[in-house]
């Protein structure tokens, strides 16, 4: 087990909630934990270890049953590494594992064990230890924000009990809001930002960050490979200001620190934002980094932008700002999470999330697929209370229940899985999403020009054409999108002439300097050390009923 270096506790900077948010926690006799003060006496994080391997979100419970009673489970996950394997996945991103009320697991009962419907401890080393062996990290989801109220810590709070349990939350004895102060008690209140399920842990009080360091620090000495921290804007109030305080960003890069004494974990911080800079904030600076990715909404929205209106502009901004920035390399972009519904759902045009997916998998960072995106997956019609019908089951076969289950599935799966929305018949589908998403995923490995190289957008005439290279020693790739929904012809391409091309999609050279592209069209080429490589092209389709 790794040491804390955690100082005593020290003399408070301004973190307390005294202000607009009431006091929270202001009655304690001991000072808490100054997260900026004991980054100043940590030693150096390394530099972050980011490899640009495409990330996996699971859903455990969603996944595979492997023991017929309808609910997912981490052995049924460890039953499908091998295609996780197959499909080129280098992070496997679980969502919460430990015991909790709601099925998603949000809101943890023991962060340091594993829930009964899922496994046990053994049953997680040695998905670990298997996924390991597959050169496949894991990385679990981590809602250290809160606790579930029937949290141990939490009940002894409400039952003001004298051991400190109160002075892990945030309590008041006024209600300063009726949106995220709940009651908890006779005059007392206490502040769940996400709900009154969801009670705030207190990140300024020391107890709270040494068990919760050293839960973290557990795994690691087990083998888990890393942490994605939800809601990281949340994590520490401060004196009336909710979200993005100085603490909060101490409070990662102390954490970040600590956890990477003996190891080096992978930490994905989640810090939901549609503005770049805010986002970029979580990843610290090189000498203090707080996270060696951070998730990219503003990824996602402008690339959503950039199609609706037909125009590159509003992408290549945020590409040139990333770049500016320096932290293109280090953005999690994502098309779906467990908070979005499914990217099939949002994106009815099949040509359209075609080109987005070579988008994704070709630009810059470490791209996210959620589980089921790459076959696919459309919402399911059904919502099971804290659930949402994008995280049904995944479908794997057109057999009963798409395969997931031999038992009846604690949420039916969307019924195209009869319809060829499933792993076996997507891959007997020349034109499926599960094929283009493969070779994309084949074409990163098979290259550092796509993890490693920056970014050279090309300037071409119609607005509406994306066009960049990423080019690296002796390895280019070209890729061309028309973010249009208006076929595009002899679109002129400049210094198109100064290396010999290969059409990924044709597996012919290009000779001509001029393309044309169809509607959300889009052209995947490479130089010829690439050129036995297949990368399926687009086509031509009409949007989903």
């Amino acid at each position: 087990m790794r040491s804390s270096s955690l100082p005593a506790r020290c003399s408070l900077v301004g973190l307390l909630l005294c202000g607009g948010l009431g006091g929270a926690g202001c009655t304690s006799d001991e000072a808490p934990f100054d997260a900026c003060m004991a980054l100043d006496q940590a030693p150096a994080s390394p530099a972050a270890t980011v490899d640009g391997g495409v990330i996996y979100e699971v859903y455990v419970r969603s996944f595979q049953d492997s023991d017929g009673d309808g609910v997912g489970d981490l052995a049924g996950l460890r039953g499908r590494l091998d295609y996780l394997e197959w499909l080129g996945v280098r992070t496997a991103w679980l969502m919460p594992v430990h015991p909790s009320p709601g099925p998603a697991g949000y809101d943890v009962e023991d962060f340091a064990t594993v829930r009964d419907d899922y496994g046990d401890d053994a049953e997680l080393d040695a998905l670990v230890e298997e996924a390991a062996a597959r050169g496949i990290r894991v990385v679990l989801d981590e809602p250290i924000n809160h606790t579930a109220r029937s949290h141990p810590w939490f009940q002894a709070a409400l039952a003001g009990d004298d051991s400190g349990s109160r002075a892990r939350y945030l309590f008041s004895h006024r209600q300063w809001d009726e949106h995220r102060w709940h009651a908890g008690g006779e005059d007392a209140w206490y502040y769940g930002y996400f709900g009154q399920d969801f009670p705030d842990l207190d990140w300024t009080d020391a107890d709270v960050v040494h068990d919760m360091a050293d839960m973290m620090g557990g795994w690691l000495d087990r083998g888990v490979g890393g942490f994605r921290l939800d809601a990281v804007r949340q994590l520490v109030e401060d004196d009336g200001t909710i979200s993005d305080t100085e603490a909060g960003h101490c409070t990662l890069g102390w954490l970040l620190a600590e956890l990477s004494q003996d190891t080096d974990p992978l930490l994905i911080a989640e810090a939901w934002s549609e503005g770049l800079e805010l986002t970029a904030d979580y990843l610290g600076t090189p000498e203090r980094p707080q996270a060696d990715l951070v998730t990219s909404v503003a990824r996602l929205t402008n690339i959503d932008l950039a199609f609706q209106r037909g125009d590159r502009r509003v992408l290549t901004e945020l590409l040139l700002r990333e770049a500016e920035l320096g932290v293109e390399h280090r953005m999690a972009s994502v098309i779906g999470t467990h908070d979005l519904s499914r990217f099939r759902s949002r994106v009815p045009d099949p040509s359209m999330r075609r080109a987005w997916m070579v988008l994704h998998l070709t630009l810059p960072g470490s791209p996210v697929l959620y589980y089921g995106e790459e076959i696919d997956l459309r919402d399911s019609v059904e919502s099971t209370g804290q659930d949402q019908p994008w995280r049904a089951p995944m479908a794997w076969n057109a057999e009963a229940w798409g395969g997931f289950t031999t038992g009846t599935p604690w949420m039916e799966p969307a019924e195209e899985y009869t319809q060829g929305v499933n792993v076996i018949d997507a891959w007997d589908q020349p034109d499926s999403m599960l094929r283009l998403v493969r070779a994309l995923i084949d074409l990163r490995r098979a290259t550092p020009a796509l993890t490693d190289a920056p970014l050279q957008l090309i300037d071409v005439e119609a607005p509406s054409v994306l066009a960049f290279e990423r080019v690296l020693d002796q390895d280019a790739v070209l890729v061309v999108v028309n973010l249009d929904d208006q076929d595009l012809r002899g679109q002129d391409m400049p210094h198109f002439t100064e290396r010999a091309w290969f059409d990924l999609g044709t597996g012919l050279e290009v000779r001509n300097a001029q393309l044309d592209l169809p509607a959300y069209g889009y052209r995947v080429l490479a130089s010829e050390g690439l050129a036995h490589l297949e990368v399926p092209g687009p086509l031509w389709s009409e949007p989903d009923p």
